[in-house]
């Protein structure tokens, strides 16, 4: 068996539980062993024993190469016990350090703990959720806006939701359908409940607040059961119109019979008092004479038809940059770099993706259902932050 292998096998626990201290100097200090040189005497114990393995192994004292490779393998062996020992030892102590200064932590936290219980309430934070919960920050007063949304007898859930959210900022809010109903409140008009008497509901609707609310606000929006309007940022931008003069704003859309274009009804559409009137006095008491007649057909164009002959002001509700304030269609639809709603039909050019929509938004649609309580939230928080 070779000698260092022999001395491993032999002696394993002598080596493990040497006295590494003493050993490890002498590893250190000793030189290059050669056939000419003897091993140094041994003034301690431990280090004796350790020549006596040594010797145990080679026990011919001619064979000094023998016992240098002994004495290289033992040595290595040595210093790598050394090495973990210390490793050892150093994380001993890290975790005694640890254990050490523990209590110091748990008395600072206990210490903060107990000043927070009597320092003051800071009473001038707002939570999101009262932001939510109330009708967002003060509005801006200058102008007074009535909603109005005509709905089926079927989307009561809709217009509960509407009244939970974007149309609590509204000075005025009015549910239009085919029949009253007292819970929501609705107002009946004389209309059948369909999707196809839209234009009627709107006629009808108009003169309902020409003889009934005229004087209770300055501007009139028209919204669809899933469109959300962030009223602030419309009484914002209505702070630069004249209200005394007839106004006809939202989301403009070309059309191939109407010069002027026509405004979505999804979107929603803005008008004064002023405009209300001439279409009262002047289209629908005159047995709609200039446009068309009926409860059947597309309110939102039927409607622009009826005000283009008039002087009617048809405006551009886009922002600084061409962007859009009124979102006809869905964000999806917007974002997309191609989409014929968008591009083809709309009435100025239309800008592609992101740029697509403006960061004062007045509405988006179509919004269904529950989604209004999620747009509600991201506009109160997007407020908050601002």
């Amino acid at each position: 068996m070779h000698a260092s292998s022999k001395l491993h096998s032999s002696s394993r626990s002598r080596i493990k539980h040497s006295n590494l201290k003493t050993l490890r100097p002498f590893c250190l200090r000793r030189s290059s062993y050669t056939e000419s040189t003897k091993l140094p005497a041994a003034s301690n114990t431990t280090l004796r024993s350790f020549l006596f393995l040594i010797d145990a192994v080679a026990p011919t004292q001619t064979l000094f190469r023998q016992k240098n490779r002994t004495v290289n393998y033992f040595c290595e062996q040595i210093n790598i016990s050394y090495t973990k020992m210390k490793m050892r030892f150093f994380k001993i102590n890290l975790s005694l350090s640890c254990l050490r200064y523990w209590w110091i932590v748990t008395v600072f936290l206990g210490c903060c703990s107990l000043i927070g219980r009597f320092l003051p309430l800071n009473r001038t934070a707002v939570s999101i959720g009262d932001v939510i919960t109330h009708s967002a920050s003060p509005p801006i007063q200058q102008h007074r806006i009535l909603c109005w949304i005509p709905i089926s007898a079927k989307s009561k859930f809709r217009a509960q939701l509407i009244q939970k959210t974007w149309g609590k900022q509204c000075d005025v809010l009015l549910f239009l359908s085919s029949q009253a109903d007292a819970s929501i409140p609705a107002i009946g008009l004389p209309v059948e409940d369909a999707y196809s008497t839209l234009w009627g509901k709107t006629s009808e609707g108009l003169k309902y607040i020409y003889e009934n609310h005229l004087n209770e606000a300055d501007w009139f929006i028209k919204a669809d059961d899933d469109t959300y309007v962030v009223v602030d940022n419309l009484r914002q931008f209505l702070m630069s119109h004249d209200i005394s003069l007839p106004h006809f704003l939202g989301s403009r859309f070309a059309h191939n019979r109407l010069l002027k274009g026509y405004f979505g009804g999804g979107a929603g559409y803005v008008m004064t008092r002023e405009t209300i009137r001439i279409f009262v006095e002047h289209v629908y008491n005159n047995g709609f004479d200039m446009c068309i007649s009926g409860h059947n057909g597309e309110e939102d164009s039927y409607l622009a038809m009826c005000l283009e002959v008039f002087d009617v002001i048809f405006g551009d509700t886009r922002d600084c940059n061409g962007a859009e304030r009124f979102l006809q269609l869905s964000l999806h639809n917007l974002y997309r770099p191609f989409d014929y709603q968008a591009t083809l039909r709309a009435f100025f050019p239309s800008k592609l993706g992101i740029d697509c929509c403006s960061n004062q938004t007045i509405s988006f649609h179509p919004v269904k259902d529950e989604q209004l309580l999620e747009y509600d939230y991201l506009v109160r928080y997007n407020q908050l932050i601002n």
